[in-house]
C-alpha cells in the first residue's frame, strides 16, 4: 500500500474507552424504566448480535425485550442526562484515551487518517478535543452526518469516509460485527479490535466469519497488521 492509502477506525471501544460511559449509560438507563439492574455481558451479548451501534436503539430494544415500552424521546432524554451530566460533567467524563500518542503520530505521517463513528458529531468532537487529537483527524464522519440507513452496517459511510480522505483504500479498525461487515462491503480491509476478557474467542470467531482478517486486542497493535498484510 502507498501514502494514498488509509486508515480507517470506529471511536468508541477502539479509540476510546467508554466502559465507563456509554456502557454505564444504557445500563442505569434500562434500570431506571426496568427498576432492577442487566449486567453487562447481557449489554455485550446485544451488541454481538449486530445492528446496536446505536446505543439509544440498543437500550430502548433491551427494555423492549424486557416488556417496557418507552418512546425514544424518554429513553435519549435519560440517557443523555447520564452521559453529559449539568455541563459534561457526567460520565463521559469517565472516558480514556487508548491509542498510544507516538504511534498516532507516527501514523499520521504515513497514512490518512479518519474516524466513521455513530457517536453525534457533537460528541465526537468534545472527545477528539479533549484528548487534543483532533489534528490527527483531518476527516470525521459522524452518526448525525449520515442518513440512518446509511450507517454500519451498511458501507455507505465508510465510503463518504474513503471519498473525504481522498484515500485509494486501506484498512477498517472496529470493535463489533457491524464494523467488519461494513469494512468488507466498502472494500477496506477490516480488523477486529476485541480486548481480552470472557467469551473473547466465541467473539473473536463470530468477527471473522464477518469478515475480519485480523483480531487483536489493543488498538495499538495495529502495526503488526500493517506489517504482515502489506508483506503479503
Amino acid at each position: 500500500m502507498n501514502l494514498r492509502d488509509g486508515l480507517f477506525f470506529d471511536m468508541d471501544g477502539v479509540l476510546v474507552d467508554v466502559t465507563n460511559s456509554y456502557r454505564v449509560a444504557i445500563a442505569r438507563t434500562v434500570a431506571h424504566f426496568l427498576g432492577r439492574p442487566i449486567s453487562q455481558e447481557v449489554i455485550q451479548a446485544y451488541k454481538d448480535r449486530g445492528g446496536f451501534n446505536d446505543d439509544w436503539r440498543l437500550t430502548a430494544t433491551i427494555l423492549r425485550d424486557h416488556g417496557i415500552r418507552v418512546s425514544k424521546r424518554s429513553v435519549v432524554r435519560r440517557f443523555q442526562s447520564l452521559y453529559h451530566g449539568e455541563c459534561h460533567d457526567g460520565l463521559i467524563l469517565n472516558e480514556s484515551w487508548m491509542m498510544d500518542r507516538k504511534l498516532l503520530a507516527a501514523i499520521s505521517r504515513r497514512w490518512a487518517l479518519a474516524i466513521v463513528t455513530d457517536r453525534p458529531r457533537k460528541e465526537a468532537l468534545f472527545a477528539l478535543n479533549r484528548f487534543d487529537v483532533e489534528m490527527f483527524f483531518p476527516v470525521l464522519v459522524a452518526g448525525d452526518d449520515v442518513a440512518e440507513g446509511d450507517r454500519k452496517p451498511q458501507p455507505r459511510c465508510l465510503l463518504r469516509a474513503v471519498a473525504l480522505s481522498e484515500a485509494r483504500g486501506g484498512f477498517f479498525f472496529g470493535d463489533g460485527v457491524d464494523d467488519m461487515m461494513s469494512a468488507r462491503a466498502a472494500g477496506l480491509v477490516p480488523v477486529a479490535v476485541i480486548p481480552p476478557g470472557p467469551n473473547r474467542e466465541w467473539r473473536r470467531r463470530r468477527m471473522v466469519r464477518c469478515g475480519a482478517i485480523r483480531v487483536i486486542d489493543h488498538i495499538d497493535r495495529l502495526e503488526e497488521v500493517l506489517h504482515a498484510t502489506i508483506q503479503v
